[in-house]
């Protein structure tokens, strides 16, 4: 046994466990800091982005991840009703690894 798992059979555990396999696990991320994160909390990822989402800024790109349904407000605006996550202003930076490869760095706030 050489201790390393075939791709097929994490696969095989993630269904069984009940959980869907995706590409692109921004908002899964969301999901989960709406659901754990207290008041104020917050949540730090890399997001990559490469081909024509390089030169979009980074809410467009949230937009595009289908983000919007986690109310993502707007950068620095306090919502005291919303339970939702705000970017957190002057966080963000793009960070370049070649003409075709990017990711943001990206910071919210549980509002």
């Amino acid at each position: 046994d050489t201790g390393v798992v075939s791709g097929s059979a994490v696969e095989d555990s993630i269904q069984s466990a009940g959980l869907v396999l995706t590409t692109d696990l921004v908002s899964h991320v969301l999901v989960i800091a709406r659901r754990v994160l207290v008041r104020g909390g917050r949540v730090v990822f890399f997001l990559p982005v490469k081909g024509e989402e390089i030169a979009m800024p980074l809410k467009e790109v949230l937009l595009s991840r289908g983000c919007d349904r986690w109310e993502v407000s707007v950068e620095g605006r306090k919502d005291t009703e919303s339970n939702g996550l705000r970017l957190v202003q002057d966080t963000a930076w793009l960070q370049h690894f070649s003409p075709t490869f990017s990711r943001w760095l990206v910071c919210m706030e549980k509002c």
